[in-house]
């Protein structure tokens, strides 16, 4: 606040303190006038009158004469005469000499350095030096806050300027410091409009603290808006922790409710577990959070904050605090009775399924059936069972006029209403049409014992009752693995079929006994079936009566209607209608299907955790299998290796050996060919050619040698040979079918053949043949080489050969030549060239081996290799569940949390 001399100071009205009323005339002449006399003193005091002549210059806008007046102040008004100095500068534009006076004023005066600083505020604006004019107006609030109007403008400003920063510190500091109502409704309009820059939580602290002794109510407003803000953003965990500590350092009993922060810290609560945060991630902050909406909760949220406590104490032993396990007990025995919560239930079995999807799981198709079909209310689910004899399916078939059951059954069927006829079925892994189904092909053929079949058909007593039939196959003894159990939690009620000849067995007690200590709440009625067996209408009420006596002792509720499935009557068909509505309508539907969706989802949860268990033990039993896969196959593609090389070695010396007896066939025959050339020498042949001669005839008879004898015995051997080699081909063959059978046996499928190429052999084939037929032998140069001993007889013959006389020489020496000749080196020579190409065959025989070999060889590799990577596939899963084995278990582990406030719920 400001004195009333800063006030005048500040208005420019000290004039007025000199100035009586009585004077006359303007105010410059008063003024002059006094400062006239006034000089004429000895000791004269002008200052004051110079400074109220300022003033009249300055509202006179003669500024620059009000300047010289306040230049000459000398006296304690010095600093406000430079102030409005610094106006007067202000007024004539000149502003940076305005700027330099305001900024030298050097005062212990409050409201003289703020009006300074206004000013000067002012001008910054003026000249839009926006940093200069913040700066300034901060530094008013932080020196003067209580100055009039300051807080006013600065909000101004700042809105103005969009600086939601400063404005949201100026609101809370405000409010914290005026205590006023005005400034925490400002500051929550601000975080209503999300305008508040997303600052720290612990930043509001002392704001809510403040406005939490101020006003319940508006404290609850800011609190909530604040939670909006930092909801699903990462500052979230770190609100909750300052709205704990908030609760946690002030009394919270209070007549206030808390109606809208006991909502948030519900929806908190069901976000925390939801299964998007790990265990180790929320665990430090969920019993702060328990423990404060126990504290806050109001009525409607009570009993669900109370549960959530027992539950999270249940699943975390020892995190939560005595006391508040205590609150929460004492509010379940004594909170009002639950809402049915059947759409929480619902959502909590959305949440489960989106999860199991997002991480590439199915949930069983049958419980998902099972849900799907408590959430449908517009019909009731009537469970029909009976033992193999009661006739229930004659009952059903009754009732429906339609035959559409058989009579050997292992699974359930479902017949509900529909325009359309259709069948599904629907098993652990799929729903699907069974589109061979036609109604005018009834009766159904029952599914197997883990499926169930869906029949949609239009049904009169179906429609009018809005009912749906589930039955169940024959009971057979008291067993808890009959189909029936399966089917208790899914059903609004039991309609249990007995046989009037011999009614409500020990078999049939005892297996409803198991039946309603399962489901206790399930209401167990009985319809007393083969009626028309009895002769009068007083056996039949009899019979009913003492059945009724007996069934009662066990079932106190239990209401018995009597039935004959041969009599089908309208009559009949009336009063059994009117039975059902009786018996079962009463039920709030609604309600009693609360617990039985908590049966199915507490199963899809315990499936899904089973499945962890058995994907790990399943990728631990995949490894080590095919770990000794590629063991066995590592031994298999060595056997073939080993097998190969056999092979090529046995049938590549089968053929050296073929080849080694036609070398020395010809080699040995050759020698013995020349020699017998020696009777083409005659007495009277003509020495001077005879060389030539004999060496074509000698060429010839080699040739024929070889196209008549040895070609055609080679070929016979290398037939032989084939067929040999064709045989170990085909053990070879069979011992490798053999392994692939093995093979395929462990891998439980058609994956392998192995089978080898027998084109080899064909291309072998047409080599012997090709190499024995039509082979061309060059002719050899035998006596035509220039050997000392041929030369000698050439040129003996062409110089005796002319005189018949020397003829008995040469034919001697022709002859003796002939027969004496080794002939060893022209037999190897034509053998190596002749065999050439054999050679060439027999060195490719390993290649041609290895071609049979490849097929199975390369795909016993590609086997191995395919193995190997599943060996590393199902290395690389299971270390990737190991290493993180709580983003499987920890949102199963929170919704079974989860499903424990919703029992806890139930308790009272």
């Amino acid at each position: 606040m400001t004195s009333t001399s800063d006030k005048t100071m500040i208005e420019k009205r000290f004039y007025e303190t000199l100035i009586n009323s009585e004077d006359a005339g303007h105010p410059v002449q008063v003024l002059g006038e006094m400062y006239a006399k006034e000089q004429k003193k000895e000791m004269a005091e002008l200052s004051s009158i110079r400074f109220a002549q300022g003033e009249i210059y300055f509202h006179c806008r003669d500024y620059e004469t009000a300047i010289f007046k306040w230049e000459n102040i000398l006296d304690e008004k010095m600093m406000w005469a430079k102030k409005n100095s610094g106006d007067a500068y202000y007024e004539l534009g000149l502003l940076a000499a305005a700027e330099e006076i305001y900024k030298s004023i050097d005062s212990e005066n409050p409201s003289l350095l703020t009006e300074a600083s206004l000013q000067l505020f002012s001008l910054y604006i003026e000249e839009n030096r926006m940093e200069n004019a913040t700066a300034v107006i901060k530094q008013i609030m932080e020196v003067n806050p209580d100055y009039p109007n300051a807080a006013e403008i600065a909000r101004t400003f700042f809105e103005e300027q969009q600086d939601w920063g400063n404005a949201v510190e100026l609101a809370a500091k405000e409010g914290i410091r005026s205590e006023s109502v005005h400034w925490f409704e400002l500051l929550t309009s601000y975080i209503d409009r999300g305008i508040t820059g997303g600052g720290a939580p612990e930043y509001y602290s002392n704001v809510l603290f403040s406005l939490y002794h101020l006003d319940l109510n508006r404290f609850e407003q800011m609190a909530v808006a604040l939670w909006n803000t930092y909801k699903e953003t990462d500052s979230y965990f770190a609100w909750l922790h300052t709205i704990n500590s908030l609760f946690m350092n002030v009394e919270t009993d209070s007549p206030h409710i808390w109606r809208e922060l006991s909502r948030c810290y519900e929806e908190a609560y069901l976000e925390l577990i939801s299964g998007k945060y790990l265990v180790k991630e929320i665990q430090g902050m969920i019993p702060a959070v328990l423990a404060q909406w126990l504290k806050v909760a109001d009525k409607k949220h009570e009993l669900a904050a109370a549960a959530a406590v027992l539950s999270w104490n249940e699943r975390f032993a020892e995190t939560m605090e005595a006391i508040t396990i205590q609150d929460a007990e004492f509010k379940i025995m004594n909170a009002a009775e639950a809402e049915d919560g059947f759409e929480e239930r619902i959502q909590l079995f959305q949440a489960v399924a989106e999860w199991a999807a997002s991480h590439g799981l199915d949930v069983d198709r049958r419980l998902e059936w099972f849900v799907s079909q408590l959430a449908d209310l517009n019909e009731r689910k009537l469970l029909i069972a009976g033992s193999e004899q009661s006739g229930k399916t004659s009952v059903i078939h009754s009732v429906l006029q339609e035959q559409i059951l058989g009579e050997a059954a292992t699974g359930a069927v479902m017949v509900k209403d529909g325009d359309v006829f259709g069948v599904r079925e629907i098993s652990e892994t799929e729903v699907r049409e069974r589109e061979e189904f036609l109604q005018e092909e009834m009766p159904i053929i029952r599914g197997h014992r883990e499926t169930c079949l869906e029949v949609q058909l239009a049904s009169d007593f179906l429609h009018r009752n809005k009912l749906a039939f589930i039955d169940t196959p024959g009971l057979i003894g008291s067993s808890a693995k009959n189909e029936l159990f399966s089917y208790i939690h899914a059903a609004d009620g039991l309609l249990f079929v007995l046989d009037a000849t011999a009614p409500f067995t020990d078999t049939e007690c005892e297996a409803l006994l198991q039946v309603q200590k399962q489901a206790p709440n399930l209401p167990i009625h009985f319809l007393l079936n083969k009626m028309d067996a009895l002769y009068s209408g007083t056996e039949v009420q009899k019979l009913a009566e003492e059945t009724t006596v007996r069934v009662r002792q066990y079932f106190p509720n239990a209401r018995v209607f009597p039935f004959s499935a041969a009599r089908r009557s309208t009559e009949q068909l009336g009063d059994f209608s009117q039975f059902l509505n009786t018996v079962f309508v009463s039920r709030d539907r609604k309600s009693s299907r609360t617990d039985q969706l908590l049966y199915f989802i507490r199963a899809i949860v315990s499936e899904l955790f089973q499945r962890r268990i058995d994907a790990e033990n399943n990728l631990t039993n995949l490894i080590e299998w095919n770990e000794q896969v590629s063991t066995k196959l590592n031994g298999a593609i060595h056997q073939v290796e080993d097998l190969e090389k056999e092979k090529a070695k046995s049938i590549k010396a089968g053929f050296a050996e073929s080849k080694e007896e036609v070398k020395y066939d010809i080699t040995s025959k050759i020698p013995e060919i020349l020699r017998g050339c020696t009777e083409l020498v005659k007495e009277d042949s003509d020495f001077r050619n005879i060389h030539v001669e004999l060496n074509k005839e000698m060429n010839e008879r080699i040739q024929d040698y070889v196209r008549g004898t040895a070609l055609p015995k080679l070929y016979r051997s290398l037939q032989n040979w084939i067929e040999a080699s064709s045989d170990e081909f085909k053990h070879s063959q069979q011992f490798l079918w053999d392994m692939a059978e093995g093979f395929n046996n462990l891998f439980g499928e058609q994956r392998i053949t192995l089978d080898c190429d027998f084109k080899v052999l064909d291309d072998w084939r047409r080599d012997a043949d090709r190499m024995t037929n039509g082979i061309h032998m060059e002719e050899m140069n035998i006596l035509l080489r220039h050997t000392p001993s041929q030369l000698l007889l050439k040129g003996a013959g062409k110089l005796l050969g002319v005189l018949p006389q020397n003829n008995s020489m040469l034919y001697n020496s022709y002859k003796k030549f002939l027969e004496n000749e080794d002939y060893q080196e022209q037999a190897i020579s034509f053998t190596t060239k002749f065999l050439r190409q054999f050679e060439m065959f027999e060195k490719a025989i390993e290649r041609d081996v290895a071609m049979f070999f490849r097929n199975p060889a390369q795909e016993l590799e590609r086997t191995l290799q395919q193995s190997g990577e599943k060996i590393t596939e199902g290395k690389a899963a299971l270390h990737e569940m190991n290493i993180n084995p709580e983003s499987y278990k920890d949102p199963l582990t929170l919704f079974e949390v989860r499903l424990r406030q919703f029992e806890w719920m139930n308790v009272q």
